[in-house]
């Protein structure tokens, strides 16, 4: 099936096109991620948006399996994409989440963003993501940031429930 949807996914009629997308992102798997990273180039703007979220959710299956750098670099691939802003705050999310502390830096950058749903995507991760390295990357931010942002991760940082932040958060 993978072989024949590889096929479909450039097909010149957009709705053929789509649901050939949707159903490699369903299958999963080397392949399908290989056929949708292809298709990618190229590919016509009202399929895009279907291709990436086919290669997006071949991309949470590769985290689940353990394959976090294949993952990433989908994600990364992805977030660099003129695709709609949901498409890119999905892969800035995954990115993050394959990375693990290596992805601190983008979720920092993204606190820093003016783009509200991407400083969005970073306050949920810094919410759910543990680890002291995140931990010590808020405090660090936290007041280089503008009062509307501070006080966010403040409450982030408050969730994460270390007290090694409290000298920094007496000092803003």
């Amino acid at each position: 099936a993978v072989e024949w949807l590889s096929q479909k996914v450039k097909d010149s009629d957009a709705c053929l096109a789509s649901a050939a997308a949707a159903a490699l992102g369903r299958i999963g798997g080397e392949q399908a991620a290989k056929a949708l990273g292809q298709a990618l180039n190229g590919a016509p703007a009202a399929v895009l948006p279907a291709i990436c979220e086919g290669y997006l959710r071949n991309a949470d299956a590769f985290i689940s399996q353990g394959k976090n750098d294949k993952a990433a670099e989908i994600y990364d691939r992805v977030r660099g994409l003129q695709v709609p802003r949901h498409i890119r705050m999905e892969a800035v999310r995954g990115l993050i989440v394959a990375k693990q502390s290596a992805g601190i830096p983008v979720l920092v950058e993204q606190l820093r963003s003016d783009d509200s749903g991407m400083v969005a995507v970073a306050l949920g991760l810094a919410h759910e993501m543990p680890g002291g390295e995140l931990t010590k990357a808020l405090a660090a931010e936290v007041g280089k940031l503008p009062p509307e942002k501070q006080v966010y991760v403040i409450g982030a940082l408050g969730v994460r429930k270390d007290t090694s932040v409290v000298p920094t958060l007496v000092g803003l």
